[in-house]
């Protein structure tokens, strides 16, 4: 007998389930609507593994393409894998009627209440419980009215509330092989997914791809004060080999406690590709963004790369005019990333409002950013990248990296705007094997704690730690040839910034495009023993091959 079939047969004489899990299949066209597997719709499987919600092995594989329709938000509040049967690219498509709580602004989308939004997925975290899903596409249902309906959210881990202690503990949430993206007027992925932005007669997501742990504040109490003993992996995510794309305003937002998202391109979305929000106070939180090596994970077509806001009584939420602002204890990383044509403002804008809150970036290695517009590049200020939280003072390393200004800034003065890297912080930066070059730009800027880039002075509890450039490049000659190698701010000096073997030759890239196998690869023997330990100098990308002529002087 076909195990399926004896599975059945089980569950028609009554079989309870077992903390084994049980193991049901979907399929839209041949499915049974009689509460036996297979089932025709999502919802009836869930609800069939809420007679045992915690198994170990609770399965649901969907073993068509569909599409398969949500009339209503998918709540899933049990322990399960959801995954496609090999060879079956199954889309999931929402109804998305509009949000009676609309709030046209895109910038107020975060502020929504318990109830609030308007969602496809619901998972409700369970303690010590993963949901997993594998292999699915996941689009809003075309729309013949609004082409933008606001506050929509493909994927929701996590309850709808900023404040208060809500989180779960051991909670976690697996996401792989997933397609976020928009539709094409016919139930099915844009033409254009993943390689360009959405065509005008596309419906896109109103608001976020996945919100991930949207009441992340396991660590605070109702009173926004720290916890004793608080389970710091409250919400665990991984995001693993997926695209998120053609959303309206985030890719992801992230407000949990530990996040990975790995080999995931994040690609033409309107506001932002990642959103961080969480309070001032958080107690910890860990992010790691990383591809794999050789193979780097892909931001182009955004509007702000990483935007990031504290969110507490008494402060505006918003500020515009930087992509990137962070409070509280956080520990990120960055790793073989592309950050390639977005739209707005700076890729990485890293700053704090004081100095005893900074953001802890702690590592940037194998990124390349390039053929973005703005003013800057990579900026910090106000106790700089992942430094002062109070807590702890982190370094930053930065390593195997290529930061390209385009030309389109304003002569650089020195100040924040046309730098690549400004830093006015209290922990060390060390940057290794990295190129920095580009017209107006200043290859690094020793600021105040202002953002005007040293107008004024530091702050007498700051302490400068400095930063070190070696076995790297701050380019002065060719057509990325900065504007100024460095800049000093009021009371900054020269004994602050230490240069050991750095070069300022040409890296005469072999193609300055966003992409390809050549894409910022450096052609120039000058570079060929100036990295560490007398090895090629590479930036973001490795070495090219030997040319026969040096082949031949070999011989």
């Amino acid at each position: 007998m076909p195990k399926r079939l004896g599975w059945i047969m089980l569950v028609a004489v009554g079989f309870t389930l077992s903390a084994y899990g049980a193991q049901v299949e979907v399929n839209s066209v041949t499915g049974k609507e009689d509460g036996t597997s297979p089932f025709k719709y999502l919802a009836d499987a869930v609800e069939f593994l809420r007679g045992d919600p915690f198994a170990e092995d609770n399965t649901i594989t969907i073993t068509n393409d569909g599409p398969h329709f949500l009339d209503e938000t998918l709540k899933i509040d049990v322990q399960v894998k959801i995954q496609a049967a090999p060879g079956v690219k199954p889309v999931i498509v929402g109804f998305f009627s509009q949000a009676a709580d609309m709030i046209l602004d895109p910038f107020l989308y975060v502020q929504i209440s318990d109830g609030g939004g308007n969602f496809l997925i619901q998972i409700v975290p369970q303690e010590y419980s993963t949901v997993e899903l594998d292999g699915l596409t996941i689009i809003p249902m075309a729309d013949e009215t609004e082409h933008q309906q606001f506050r929509q959210t493909a994927v929701i881990f996590g309850n709808v509330d900023y404040f208060g202690n809500k989180s779960t503990p051991g909670a976690k949430l697996i996401i792989r092989n997933c397609t976020i993206t928009s539709n094409d007027g016919q139930n099915r992925p844009s033409p254009v997914t993943g390689t360009a932005a959405p065509l005008p007669t596309d419906t896109v997501f109103g608001g976020a791809g996945l919100e991930l742990g949207a009441s992340g504040f396991s660590a605070l109490d109702d009173n926004l004060e720290p916890v004793p003993d608080a389970d710091l992996e409250a919400y665990n995510v991984l995001v693993e080999n997926c695209l998120i794309t053609h959303c309206w305003i985030y890719g992801i937002n992230i407000a949990a406690e530990k996040v990975v998202i790995k080999d995931t391109d994040i690609l033409y979305n309107g506001m932002r590709g990642i959103q961080n929000i969480h309070g001032e106070n958080d107690a910890w939180q860990s992010i790691r963004i990383t591809g794999s090596p050789g193979d780097p994970a892909v931001f182009k077509g955004n509007g702000y790369v990483f935007a990031a806001d504290g969110l507490f009584p008494g402060f505006q939420p918003f500020i515009t005019g930087t992509a990137m602002r962070m409070f509280g204890n956080q520990v990120i990383d960055f790793a073989w990333l592309d950050i390639v044509e977005n739209h707005d403002n700076v890729p990485l804008d890293i700053s704090s409002d004081n100095d005893t809150r900074g953001a802890n970036i702690r590592s940037l290695d194998h990124v390349l950013i390039a053929n973005n517009k703005g003013s800057s590049l990579f900026t910090t200020r106000d106790g700089g990248p992942t430094f002062t939280t109070g807590l702890a003072h982190i370094p930053l390393t930065i390593s195997n990296c290529t930061f390209i200004g385009t030309g389109q800034s304003t002569p650089s003065t020195g100040g924040k705007s046309g730098s690549i890297f400004f830093y006015a912080g209290v922990a060390p930066v060390t940057i290794t094997n990295s190129i920095l070059g580009g017209p107006n730009y200043t290859g690094i800027v020793l600021g105040a704690e202002d953002q005007s880039g040293g107008d004024s002075g530091i702050p007498e509890n700051i302490t400068p730690a400095g930063v070190t450039i070696e076995y790297s490049a701050l380019v002065d000659e060719g057509p990325f040839a900065l504007g100024a190698k460095t800049a000093l701010g009021a009371r900054r000096t020269a004994g602050e910034i230490i240069q050991t073997h750095v070069i300022g030759a040409d890296p005469q890239f072999a193609s300055t495009a966003s992409s390809g196998p050549d894409s910022f690869v450096v052609r120039n023997p000058a570079y060929q023993n100036a990295g560490p330990g007398g090895t090629f100098l590479t930036g973001a990308r490795p070495p090219v091959p030997p040319t026969a002529v040096q082949e031949w002087s070999l011989y």
